[in-house]
């Protein structure tokens, strides 16, 4: 299946800054909830009052555009990000890990986070208290972890992030009627790329069948503008994966996966 973007998260100190992900930065971290990035706070130029005896309210916004409409202003709003450091993870020290994320999040000052699931991102500041909500240290190697969640205060309001492709991994190669593992195949050609899309050319050594495998789905399979016979797509791990109808002679083989 495509790779997906619920735990994808990034962090960089200023707004010129590369982004980092996170589980990259910190090595035994994942992020299992960044929630708040598309609410609105209470607005704070608006005016009301309601008249005894009258359900109606009179109402002032004192803030307008340049054609004269209002415009309502709203507080910024907290981000709450849930967060587990531990050993099954990639953690060599939980409680390193966890110290250390917990010091830039908490004690580094601003930062800009962005989440690929929503596709926005804020500059945020902690300003509240923290402490870890459940905590299970020194349970064995791969049982060993803290989870906690981080309220974090945004000084901008959460901003729709430039779209960016989701890679995925793609391999081309030779093997048998039915394969257990895509990077086993013969001569395999190994792509990260967000499109199959493209033109390939490889080298069949022996009487094989044609293998691709794709985190997602791919299009036709073309050569010298002929379509090549694909069997079906079938499950192999996290790959989607096609095998030509029949087997190919050894030649060097060029074609062309085409779009969905």
């Amino acid at each position: 299946m495509a790779q997906g973007l619920k735990n994808k998260y990034y962090v960089r100190k200023t707004t010129s800054g590369e982004w980092e992900d996170l589980t990259t930065k910190f090595v035994g971290l994942k992020i299992l909830m960044l929630d708040g990035m598309n609410e609105q706070g209470d607005a704070v130029n608006v005016y009301s009052e309601q008249w005894v005896g009258s359900q109606s309210e009179d109402f002032m916004v004192t803030t307008q555009d340049g054609q004269g409409n209002d415009v309502v202003i709203r507080k910024n709003v907290d981000l709450q990000l849930t967060f587990i450091a531990g050993t099954r993870y990639g953690a060599l020290d939980t409680q390193t890990t966890h110290d250390a994320f917990v010091q830039y999040a908490t004690k580094q000052g601003d930062f800009y986070i962005k989440s690929k699931y929503t596709g926005k991102e804020a500059h945020v500041i902690c300003i509240k208290s923290y402490k870890p909500t459940t905590q299970k240290l020194h349970r064995g190697v791969m049982g060993s972890f803290i989870m906690g969640t981080i309220e974090l205060h945004t000084l901008d309001m959460p901003q729709t992030s430039s779209p960016e492709p989701v890679l995925g991994d793609l391999y081309i190669g030779f093997g048998g009627e039915t394969i257990s593992d895509p990077t086993t195949l013969t001569n395999v050609q190994h792509y990260n790329t967000d499109d199959a899309t493209g033109s390939y050319r490889i080298v069949c050594p022996s009487l094989s069948y044609l293998w691709i495998c794709f985190s997602s789905t791919i299009g036709n399979v073309t050569a010298n503008g002929f379509d090549v016979p694909m069997n079906g797509a079938v499950v192999v791990g996290d790959y989607m994966c096609y095998r030509t109808a029949n087997n190919i002679k050894p030649h060097t083989m060029s074609f062309n996966i085409e779009s969905t």
